[in-house]
């Protein structure tokens, strides 16, 4: 059960003559915070309808797309850059499938539903995109014959059979001795 909770914070700031806008500034403010037995916070999900979840999960992905984009113009090794581009390739992949969600629903409108395939399209050629760069950028990174393999799955579940053949393939002979070789050997068949 939830119980309410009284949380009291001051604010102050450092230690010099009293103003009015200190006085206003330093008063104390009272939050209620929901706790569940435990003490700890919660989200009340049955509070928010599915639209406003998947709205606040749209939010996010997109915020943490902008943040490693951001971070891309800081980095300068491939050891920098590369996990950032395979994250954003990871995004843009949960993009597009929220995108196929859509396209697939037939609450939606027709247009909408041609709308959200395009952008669907669209997203998945991103996830490609980076993880090529990956590949013709960065070919010494540590995490190398996993791009590989993400970039190999990514193109068989796109249904090009003969691109992600020839991914899994590299991997199978350049890097035999690779921790993705028996996920390869698996996809493959």
């Amino acid at each position: 059960s939830l119980s309410a909770r009284k949380i009291k914070r001051e604010k102050s700031l450092s230690p010099k003559k009293e103003t009015r806008l200190d006085d206003e500034i330093s008063k104390t403010e009272e939050i209620v915070v929901a706790k569940d037995e435990a003490q700890r916070p919660i989200l009340d999900l049955n509070n928010l309808g599915e639209g406003t979840l998947k709205s606040l999960l749209d939010e996010k992905v997109d915020e943490e797309i902008g943040l490693a984009r951001n971070l891309l113009e800081f980095e300068r090794t491939c050891e920098g850059i590369a996990p950032v581009k395979f994250r954003l390739a990871n995004l843009y992949w949960e993009k597009s499938k929220r995108a196929f969600f859509r396209a697939n629903d037939f609450k939606n409108s027709e247009a909408s539903r041609k709308r959200y395939s395009a952008v669907m399209l669209k997203l998945q050629q991103r996830t490609v995109r980076y993880y090529d760069q990956i590949i013709e950028d960065c070919p010494g990174y540590s995490l190398f014959t996993k791009v590989l393999f993400e970039l190999g799955k990514t193109w068989f579940e796109l249904e090009h059979y003969e691109d992600g053949f020839r991914h899994l393939r590299r991997i199978v002979k350049e890097y035999p001795n690779s921790e993705w070789n028996i996920q390869a050997w698996f996809m493959i068949g």
